[in-house]
């Protein structure tokens, strides 16, 4: 149902299917690199964005995506991480 790739960036956290719409929750994953890193640390979500992608056996499909903000305790910067 969703791209292969996506799942190597986010965990889905929902699935809700109603009489006409589905509705995935996506989370940014935590990366192992940025586990090991005592530098880089997670600051919660930024608000989500809906994305309305193909429908899937006539129901409206949205995804919603909630992207991590990401802190360098090094240099004080916020960041997101790159998606490629």
């Amino acid at each position: 149902m969703l791209p292969s790739q996506i799942l190597d960036y986010f965990d889905v956290v929902k699935v809700e299917e109603g009489a006409t719409q589905i509705e995935i929750s996506l989370d940014e994953t935590y990366p192992e690199s940025y586990k090991a890193d005592e530098n880089i640390e997670s600051k919660g979500f930024m608000e989500p964005t809906t994305i309305t992608d193909f429908p899937i056996r006539d129901h409206k499909l949205l995804l919603h995506v909630r992207r991590r903000r990401w802190l360098n305790r090094k240099d004080g910067v916020s960041f997101c991480r790159p998606l490629n």
